[in-house]
Parts: structure tokens; sequence; C-alpha cells
């Protein structure tokens, strides 16, 4: 057995040593070759279509593979949104019905894929291995005819015959021929065939793919149109209040009349924030702003006290209360048929005697060399008597009471708490009615801001 098996390995290297011989003959041009254009067409068309039965399959692979993951995520999502659709939320059932059935759009659609799309493919691409295993014997055959032609063909050809050597030399050629033609015949016949059926195969396979798709698609999409009209129930139901859960209310009597006077309290703390001058407001009381100003300067002080604490207060019944009663505690009195003549209590020197003018000072005064008791002035308050030195051009100082965001570029934007300095506009034209010119101290922005969100300091 095992010369047997020697001598097989050496006539297997034997006829690999004569096929290479002979090829580089035939490429040096020194012999021959038996050439079959019309079948080296079949082969050059074989590869092509391989090669594109090969890109179609794995294409389509990944495409099945990506179907099953998304039929996968589809399951566990579904999954997850039954675990939060509560029991008493409704369409319950019929939420969990419509996702039931689309898992079940889902496995179908996937298997389909595979019964009718990846498998009838594999069958297809899977005869192409085989006929590229017959077509590289076919090769290997037509060298071995040729180097038995070439051996039979240089025998006759020699000076000295040998009839032996001749004989056997055509025996080896008619075997080879044989061999080679039975295979070039049945390539001629298979490589047609097989190029021809391609349209078939590939009509097949893609008349499959897009009939599951539109069939997955049109059920899937009835399924989602039911899914969405459940949850539209669902989101109008929600707006009427079915599923609020119920709250419990504690009201507590110290006295008997808290219960009654919480809705009071909320309304009043609603009042109580104040609201800017709008931006149309402003821009029509600034065309009376003119008319408005001259007649104030002919009324005098009085008349505009008068007419602050009259009119409407934003910042609440209690601050214009307040306000009020302080315009009318230190309103001054005022006798248009008497004169004073003002007092100087700078004077560091005297035209009269020490006597008066010791006298003089010890009067008790009070602000501006006036008499504290004197009942004639007007008093100051204590609230409105200035702390510090106002900086030049500063008129007075504010603090805000609400955040204020300011609207426009030329106003400020403020928190509660911050100080601003008011200063008088460029253009006194400019000014509208309730608000005011000032810079705020945290950062030196300048910009106009509605008084009502301030209270002077």
């Amino acid at each position: 057995m095992a010369e047997s098996k020697g001598g097989s390995i050496g006539k297997i290297l034997q006829k690999r040593a004569a096929r290479a011989k002979e090829k580089v003959l035939q490429n040096l041009g020194k012999a021959d070759k038996t050439t079959d254009d019309l079948l080296d067409g079949h082969v050059e068309r074989f590869a092509r279509q391989q090669a594109t039965a090969a890109k179609l399959q794995k294409e389509l692979r990944n495409y099945f593979q990506a179907a099953r993951v998304m039929s996968m995520a589809s399951e566990t999502l579904s999954t997850v949104l039954l675990e939060i659709y509560e029991d008493e939320w409704s369409k319950k059932n019929e939420i969990n019905e419509c996702y039931v059935s689309l898992q079940i759009m889902w496995k179908d659609y996937v298997e389909k894929l595979e019964r009718e799309v990846i498998n009838p493919l594999q069958s297809y691409v899977d005869r192409f291995p085989e006929i590229r295993t017959k077509i590289s014997k076919r090769g290997r055959k037509l060298v071995d005819f040729d180097g038995a032609r070439h051996n039979y063909q240089a025998l006759e050809q020699a000076k000295k015959r040998d009839e032996t050597k001749i004989y056997k030399a055509r025996q080896e050629m008619e075997e080879a021929r044989r061999i080679y033609e039975d295979l070039n015949v049945e390539l001629h016949e298979e490589l047609p065939s097989l190029y021809d059926g391609r349209i078939d195969q590939y009509c097949t396979n893609l008349l499959s793919l897009s009939s599951a798709e539109a069939i997955f698609h049109r059920e899937c999409a009835k399924i989602e149109d039911d899914i969405s009209e459940h949850i539209e129930q669902l989101a109008k139901e929600n707006t009427k209040g079915s599923f609020k859960v119920e709250r419990k209310t504690t009201t507590k009597r110290l006295h008997g009349r808290e219960s009654s006077r919480s809705s009071e309290d909320a309304s009043s703390e609603e009042m109580s924030r104040p609201r800017p001058v709008q931006k149309e407001q402003r821009q029509e009381k600034s065309t009376s702003k003119g008319s408005k100003q001259s007649e104030s300067k002919m009324n005098g002080p009085s008349s505009e006290r008068e007419a602050r604490a009259n009119g409407p207060r934003q910042n609440g019944s209690a601050n214009s209360t307040i306000e009020s009663e302080y315009d009318t505690a230190y309103e001054p009195t005022l006798h248009s048929d008497e004169t004073y003549e003002p007092v100087n209590v700078n004077r560091k020197s005297h035209d009269e005697d020490d006597d008066q003018y010791m006298e003089l000072r010890e009067e008790p005064r009070g602000l501006y060399g006036v008499a504290a008791d004197d009942p004639e002035c007007y008093q100051v308050p204590p609230s409105n008597l200035p702390l510090t030195k106002l900086p030049p051009g500063v008129l007075y100082r504010v603090q805000a009471t609400h955040i204020y965001t300011g609207e426009d570029v030329d106003e400020l934007t403020f928190e509660t708490g911050e100080i601003i300095d008011v200063v008088p506009f460029d253009d006194p034209e400019d000014q509208d009615e309730g608000w005011l010119m000032g810079i705020k101290q945290s950062d030196k922005t300048k910009g106009v801001f509605p008084a009502n969100f301030t209270k002077p300091i």
C-alpha cells in the first residue's frame, strides 16, 4: 500500500511538472495552445455573475440580521411600554393586543425574509463553487491535452521512429482529448444556462423582498394607527382630569377666619405686584408729556403731591395708604399773604451787638437754620433726610422692591434690593410718565426703568 501511495504521488508530481513545462513553452510562444473563444466568453461572464451574486448575498444577509435585531428591539420596547401603561388607564387591553400583534408581524416578516429571500439566494450562490471547480479542471485537462499532443507530434517527427512509443503517445493524447472535450461540452451547456437564469433568480428574490416589506409595513401601519387612537383617547381623558389623584386640603383656624382670608391674601399678593408702563403706553404718553409737565409747573408742588397721593398705586393698597398718610402728615402750610426773611446761620461775623448775636445762636434751630418748632415752615421728614452726599448729577437714590427684566436695550434689568442712582434725562422730552433714568451701582449700567418697581431711600 505504501508503494502504491508513493507511486500515485509520483504520478501527480510528474503531471504537475509536465503542465508547468507546457505552460512555459506556450507563454514563450514555442508551443501552440488550444483555444475556445466562445467558452472563454462564458467563463468571463461567469466570473462577473459570481461576484455580483456574492455581493448581493452579503448585503441581504446584513439586512436580514438588522431585521432580526429590530424585531428583538421592538419586542423589548413593547414590553416596557406595556409595563408603564397602568391598568386604570383607558384602552389597556386594546393597547396590549396591538403590541402583541406588532410582535407577530415582526416575527412573520423575519421568517419570510429567511424563507423566501435568503435561502433561495443561498441555493443560487452555492452553484458557483461547483462550476468554478469544473472550469479549473477543464483548464488543467486542456494543458494535459496540449502536452500529450505535442509529445505525440514530436515522436512522429523524430528521425528514429519508435512505434511502441508512438502508439502509447497516441493513446495518451486520445484519452486527454476525451476528458477535455467532455468537460468542455458540459461547460458550454451549464455556463450559458446559469448566466441566463440570473434574471429569474434576481426577480424572484426582489419580488419576495418587496412583497414581504409591503405586507409588513401595511399591517404595522394599521396597528400603529390603532395605538395612536388609543393614546389620543388617553390624552383627552387626562385633560379632563379623569386620572388625577385625590388631594387633601387642610385649613388652619386660629381665630375662625383664616379659611376665608386665604383667598383674599392670594388675590392681594397678586394685585400688589407692580406692572410697568408698556411700550405703547410710553409712546402714547410721551406725546402729551410737554403739556403735563407745564401743567405740573403751574399747579406747584402742592398739586403734584395731591396728584401723586390721589393717583393709582400699583404697589398695592397697603403702600398707597402709607404714602397718602405720609404726604398728609408732612403737607406744608403755606401763607401767601406773609413773607419771611431767611436767617443766615453760617454767618461768622455780625454787625449788631454780641448779645443779639448770642441770642440768635442760642435759639434752637432746625434744618437749614429754621426753627425746629416754627409752625410756618415745612418740616422735612426724618426718613427723607440725606444720609450721605450724593455724587454730582445724581438727583436721589432708589432701591428696587421687585425684580425687573428690561425689554428694550435702553431699559435696566435689576434684582430686588439693588440701589439705583436717579439722574436727569439728557433730553427732558425723552422722559415718559412713570419712568426714570438711572445708573445701577452694581455695574454702572445706565438706562430707564419703571418707577413703581422701586422706592426712594
